[in-house]
C-alpha cells in the first residue's frame, strides 16, 4: 500500500471518529429512501466516506461500493474472510487486499458507502423465502432463458471489467441490469475464469474469447451470476 493511500485512510478514520454517522444509523436512514436493485436487502452499510476508506471482511461474503449521492452501485465483488476492500477518490481506484483494483469514476464531492452481507445471511434468505431477490432473477419475454434462484451474484458494474473464477463446476449468467435481460450463459469447470469486458466488447473464458452475438455497451450495467448446481 502506498504512503498516500495510508495517510488518506488515516484521515478518513479520524474524520469518522469526529462525527460521521455510525453504520447502524446510516443503514436505518438509507433504507428509507434507497431502491437499488443491485444490493440485497440483507446487506448493511459498514463504511462511509467522501475520500478513502477500507473494510476488512469478518466473514466470507459480498461487498458493494455504493454512490449515495447518485444512488447507484459502482462495483461489487465476492471476497473471503480477512480480505480487505476499499476505495480512494483521489486515484479513482478500488483496492482489494491493499492492491490496486478496477478504476472507477469517483467524485470527491459525493458520499460513498460500502455494503456487506455474509454468505450465511444471503443463503439463509434464499432458503427461507424459496426465491431470490427480485433484482437478481428475471425471465426473458420469450420465456426461453431463465436465471435459477440458486445463482449468486459474483460481480457487477458499469464500464468496467467483471471477472470470476469458478470454485466448482457450474454455469455463469451474464445479466443486463439496465435493460433487464439475460445476455448469455456459460458452462464453467472448477478453476475456469470468466471475464466480461464491455470496453472491449468481449467475453472470455480462460483468456479465450467467446463470440456472443450480443453487443456489450459501456453505458450498460452488467451483472455476472454463477450457479454451481446447473451445468446444462
Amino acid at each position: 500500500m502506498n504512503r498516500e493511500w495510508k495517510h488518506t485512510l488515516l484521515a478518513a478514520a479520524l474524520v469518522a471518529g469526529l462525527g460521521l454517522p455510525t453504520a447502524s444509523s446510516v443503514f436505518a436512514a438509507d433504507r428509507d429512501d434507497r431502491d437499488v436493485p443491485g444490493i440485497v436487502n440483507e446487506a448493511k452499510v459498514v463504511k462511509e466516506s467522501k475520500d478513502a476508506i477500507s473494510f476488512k471482511l469478518p466473514d466470507k461474503g459480498q461487498v458493494w461500493l455504493y454512490d449515495a449521492s447518485d444512488k447507484k452501485v459502482l462495483h461489487s465483488i465476492e471476497l473471503r474472510e480477512g480480505d480487505t476492500y476499499g476505495f480512494n477518490t483521489k486515484e479513482d481506484r478500488i483496492y482489494v487486499n491493499e492492491r490496486e483494483g478496477p478504476k472507477v469514476s469517483l467524485d470527491r464531492d459525493h458520499t460513498y458507502r460500502i455494503y456487506f452481507v455474509t454468505d450465511a445471511d444471503r443463503d439463509g434468505r434464499n432458503r427461507d423465502t424459496g426465491r431470490a431477490d427480485r433484482s437478481d432473477r428475471a425471465d426473458r419475454s420469450d420465456g426461453a432463458a431463465r436465471v435459477p434462484d440458486t445463482a449468486k451474484v459474483v460481480a457487477e458494474g458499469r464500464d468496467e471489467e467483471l471477472s470470476y473464477r469458478a470454485k466448482d463446476e457450474g454455469k455463469a449468467y451474464l445479466w443486463d441490469n439496465t435493460n433487464n435481460r439475460l445476455i448469455n450463459t456459460y458452462n464453467l469447470q472448477d478453476g475456469d475464469r470468466i471475464t466480461v469486458s464491455p470496453r472491449s466488447n468481449a467475453v472470455s473464458v480462460n483468456e479465450k474469447t467467446i463470440k456472443n452475438g450480443d453487443e456489450l455497451n459501456r453505458k450498460t450495467e452488467y451483472r455476472l451470476l454463477f450457479d454451481q448446481n446447473h451445468t446444462r
